[in-house]
């Protein structure tokens, strides 16, 4: 909830408004993470900015890539044409169509939630955000990042606006598998895999987890042993995996459990990667 709501009529306005009202200001995009039973901003002391009608709704296709503004919604990313199909599975996540209507892809990367619909994926993806702030003396600031750097410095930028998201047209195997009981249920795990693949051997590997209960993890020691050959079957993963990442025990199952599924989904999609692409 908001103690109230303000609509600028441009970006820099926007930004101008935020530089005034500072941490007791947040943007809001779609409203679905803020209206959360368990959001941190639940009580009602913030004032909203809003990001309506800025021009941030678009989604635009070039033959470098496609750039996807921060309005656009889950379900605008399952309609298009020109998404990829593993951003689209990603954004599939959220269960409910009344949800993916409301829920933006700015919403749901800037919450950095542990269990973040996109973020794991487009990490495996290798996507890049553009982020925009204004200093003091009125002058615009844009920012263009990986994505992997905007969620292991998120303080750094958690002040900043996300102005949209860039996927690159490459040939690359980006996939995301989601361990639930129902759609609607906070997942047991997620974990995203993306490689490149090079005369048999796979390279640039990136991993991805979240809905651990301990934040999204990028797993960069067992990206290289993936790249490196050393991890060749299910124990030798698990074992690897179980040396990174501690995940929390709660409700939705032991660390030992989520570090199972871990280790064996990183098998199963280091294989998959090995006998194709999958676009």
């Amino acid at each position: 909830m908001i103690s109230d709501l303000i609509i600028s009529k441009s970006l820099t306005e926007l930004l101008q408004h935020r530089a005034e009202l500072g941490s007791r200001s947040l943007f809001i995009a779609g409203g679905t993470e803020i209206n959360r039973l368990d959001s941190p901003h639940s009580d009602g002391s913030f004032i909203g900015l809003s990001m309506e009608n800025l021009g941030l709704d678009e989604i635009r296709e070039t033959e470098a890539g496609i750039t996807i503004g921060a309005m656009v919604t889950l379900q605008q990313l399952i309609d298009s044409p020109v998404i990829p199909d593993y951003i689209k599975a990603a954004a599939g996540f959220a269960g409910s169509r009344t949800l993916r209507n409301m829920a933006t892809i700015g919403g749901n990367i800037a919450s950095c939630r542990d269990d973040s619909y996109l973020l794991p994926t487009c990490i495996a993806a290798k996507a890049r955000i553009h982020t925009i702030d204004i200093d003091r003396k009125g002058e615009i600031l844009n920012e263009d990042i990986p994505i992997r750097e905007y969620v292991e410095n998120f303080e750094n930028f958690s002040g900043c606006c996300l102005s949209e998201i860039f996927i690159k047209k490459q040939d690359r195997f980006v996939k995301t598998r989601r361990y639930s009981r129902t759609a609607q249920r906070t997942p047991d795990a997620l974990i995203s895999f993306g490689s490149d693949l090079k005369e048999g051997v796979l390279t640039d590997v990136r991993i991805a987890v979240g809905s651990l209960g301990c934040g999204i993890k990028r797993l960069p020691i067992i990206e290289q042993s993936v790249m490196n050959r050393d991890l060749q079957n299910e124990e030798q993963c698990l074992m690897a995996v179980k040396k990174v990442i501690e995940p929390a025990d709660d409700i939705t199952g032991s660390s030992e459990y989520k570090q199972y599924l871990v280790g064996i989904t990183i098998t199963d999609l280091m294989n998959e990667a090995l006998g194709g692409h999958e676009r």
